[in-house]
């Protein structure tokens, strides 16, 4: 593992290399563990880091609207087959991470 939260691809296995010198084998060395999923279109791990902020920043995600913005996230996601690793609401953004099938 690398240090300082460094997230590059570094090479985990010896199965050859292409005309590119990239090996076969890659993974992200920053300590978080992955699940590939395998399909009959290959195999995948999507992830999406969305942030957002209301118009001009303010601080207007709290209370009553906090708790209907997270029904209506959690809705869609489920609406999409996506799963929510995190999803943070703060009063004047939102941090949201989902998993999610190429489809």
């Amino acid at each position: 593992m690398t240090s300082g939260g460094d997230c590059r691809l570094q090479a985990t296995g010896e199965s050859g290399t292409d005309r590119n010198g990239y090996t076969g084998h890659a993974g992200i060395t920053n300590g978080m563990s992955r699940t590939v999923q395998v399909g009959a279109g290959g195999a995948y791990d999507l992830g999406y880091h969305v942030v957002w902020c209301p118009k001009y920043r303010r601080a207007v995600l709290v209370g009553p609207v906090r708790d209907r913005l997270d029904g209506l996230i959690r809705e869609k996601c489920a609406e999409h087959d996506w799963l929510i690793v995190a999803l943070e609401i703060e009063p004047d953004h939102v941090h949201l991470f989902v998993k999610a099938h190429p489809k």
